[in-house]
């Protein structure tokens, strides 16, 4: 069945969703890899977002596409995730990395220097603003623009212009 079979269905109140969801599930699964880069968790906000659609058929007011309105659970759900995960982000002391890096190398030399621009990085990074400290938290973490703009709530262009700016700034400062 095509799109404009469901939509007219939609009329009656009673969408087949035997044949929606499969019809839009990998384009589910795309929308949700632009957000969440961990597949586990791609797979739970699929689910959960089937689930909620299911859930919320009958309140469906019939303003917008079946379509529109599924994605837009989507989007909620992946606002959701993203409240509950960076609520509170994980910071741990970089004392230990710091320390493992410096005991896996055999130059005393380049030891020190490692150590002591570590040790500058980290001061520069402990004074910037909270917001700058959690882009760079989670662009370690191995975070996509996406995901910081998302989580943040800032258009991805300023989350690329901070982190840019932020980069060169630390390069200046352990020089």
């Amino acid at each position: 069945m095509n799109t404009q079979g469901i939509a007219l269905n939609v009329a009656r109140n009673d969408i087949d969703w035997n044949q929606f969801l499969p019809l839009h599930y990998k384009r589910l699964i795309g929308f949700i890899k632009k957000y969440i880069s961990n597949r586990n968790d791609i797979d739970d906000i699929a689910q959960t977002t089937c689930l909620e659609a299911l859930r919320s058929w009958p309140s469906y007011a019939g303003q917008s596409r079946p379509e529109t309105w599924f994605f837009g659970i989507a989007l909620n759900i992946i606002r959701s995730y993203y409240r509950q995960h960076y609520r509170h982000l994980r910071v741990e002391p970089l004392s230990e990395t710091i320390e493992l890096t410096l005991s896996s190398g055999d130059d005393p030399f380049v030891n020190t220097l490692c150590h002591q621009q570590m040790q500058t990085a980290i001061r520069y990074l402990e004074k910037q603003p909270a917001n700058i400290s959690a882009m760079m938290e989670m662009i370690i973490d191995e975070g996509c623009y996406q995901d910081i703009a998302l989580a943040q709530s800032i258009p991805v262009g300023t989350v690329r212009s901070r982190l840019s700016r932020t980069r060169e700034a630390l390069r200046q400062a352990i020089k």
